[in-house]
């Protein structure tokens, strides 16, 4: 075995979860506040005695005195591993201006938690140097990773994407999908990708380890790296939620039971929906009331109706709606087949006379 560490990135600690309130958004702040002790774990597991965070380590520049505390006193506590925190596009070292990382620093860190806020080389173990790339500001206007270099076994720590993968503020910022190569690298530890994804030859992100939207599917990793194989990193698990956008194609009610089960929790899976087909009134009717009730089970449950034809005549409606005024009103409704306010008042109409 090798030289190993632990290659981490985008934990955005503090990230509000505006659209989910004020309990839910709670529950995901704790589980990324746990990543902490999850990625110290896997460390011990694997007998590697560095943390490298690729970036964005806090959600926002200015963070409150809570989020930046509780999860430095954790790192604290795990005084057996070595934590290399860079600055990335979400919170920046900036040179001009108090940012977090003044703000860190002016509180006292433990000798084992390292900032690195200026891009000079970190000698990690005897042999081992550490080229990070910290950003200074939004903007920065260049590749920060041109300044690698030099001899010996180096791994790089950026932040970024890469000319094939780019994600950043400033596609200026991009870092060269060569960067290890051209650099003589062992390893570049990339971060800003929410997914694991492979870059380039010895480059990788190993994407947010805990998830943070529907987008992308493989997300909730960190890497374990020996350096005795670089190109093949050791992926492992270590997401709590699961989020996860489904399309649908329906046909009837009962289209939804496999999406809707689950070997894991249901209350840690957030589930996003989007619907199409064709339903009768009944049909879409008997969905909607599932839904709803399933919703309860899990964490999160939302549907986009948007490309779901609901069809308005039916039998079984008619037979509901008797004769008179209910009757002529639904007929109304279905000569304006084709408009979504139509479609909305005779699905209404179809709940109450089954009510």
């Amino acid at each position: 075995m090798g030289f190993r560490f632990v290659h981490t990135a985008d934990w955005q600690l503090g990230k509000p979860f505006g659209g989910f309130g004020p309990e839910r958004a709670a529950r995901l702040q704790e589980a990324r506040l746990g990543i902490v002790q999850r990625v110290a774990d896997l460390a011990r597991r694997e007998g590697a005695a560095h943390v490298l965070v690729a970036g964005d380590v806090w959600d926002q520049e200015t963070p409150s005195n809570a989020v930046l505390r509780q999860p430095l006193d954790r790192m604290a506590q795990a005084s057996d591993l070595t934590w290399w925190l860079l600055p990335g596009n979400h919170d920046p070292a900036k040179q001009f201006e108090e940012s977090l990382w003044d703000r860190l620093r002016a509180w006292g860190v433990p000798p084992h938690i390292r900032l690195l806020t200026e891009a000079v080389p970190h000698e990690m173990e005897r042999g081992i140097t550490l080229l990070p790339a910290p950003w200074h500001s939004k903007r920065p206007g260049k590749d920060l990773t041109s300044w690698f270099g030099g001899e010996g076994t180096r791994i790089g720590l950026a932040h970024g994407g890469t000319m094939s993968i780019s994600s950043s503020e400033d596609d200026s910022a991009v870092i060269a999908a060569d960067r290890a190569e051209k650099a003589g690298l062992a390893y570049l530890a990339l971060g800003d990708w929410h997914a694991f994804k492979k870059a380039a030859p010895r480059t990788f992100y190993p994407g947010t380890p805990e998830p943070d939207d529907y987008r992308n599917t493989d997300q909730g990793k960190a890497l374990v790296v020996d350096l005795d194989d670089p190109d093949a990193p050791m992926v492992h698990h270590l997401g709590i939620y699961a989020w996860k956008r489904i399309e649908v194609a329906l046909e009837g009610a009962a289209d939804l039971d496999e999406i809707l089960t689950s070997d894991g929790p249901l209350d840690q899976r957030l589930l996003r929906l989007k619907l199409s087909g064709h339903l009768t009134h009944e049909e879409r009717a008997e969905l909607e009331t599932r839904l709803s009730e399933e919703a309860d089970r899990f964490f999160a449950l939302d549907a986009d109706w948007s490309g779901v034809t609901t069809l308005l005549g039916g039998e079984t409606l008619d037979a509901r709606l008797g004769e008179g005024l209910l009757k002529r009103v639904a007929g109304r409704l279905a000569d304006m087949e084709g408009q979504p306010q139509a479609g909305e008042a005779l699905r209404y109409l179809s709940r109450f006379v089954r009510s």
